[in-house]
């Protein structure tokens, strides 16, 4: 819940003392301007993008390496 002066407001649970306190450190997506939110978009998709190189690097080692130990057995007559 937020007031109008942009602070944002909890409501306790009932081990709380019933009184409601601003939160701490919150990032209202009003206070950034496109631009910032669209540098946050780029940034996530370059992490994902990341992600997913060293997925697929991972992928074809260990695929490699089956391939690998299969000739290994074949070789062996195993």
């Amino acid at each position: 819940m937020q007031d109008s002066t942009g602070i944002c407001w909890r409501k306790m649970d009932s081990w709380g003392d019933d009184v409601a306190k601003p939160r701490q450190n919150t990032l209202l997506t009003n206070e950034l301007s496109s631009l910032d939110l669209a540098k946050i978009g780029l940034t996530l998709n370059v992490i994902g993008d990341l992600f997913g190189y060293f997925s697929i690097i991972k992928a074809e080692e260990e695929l490699q390496s089956l391939e690998e130990e299969r000739r290994s057995r074949e070789a062996s007559g195993t």
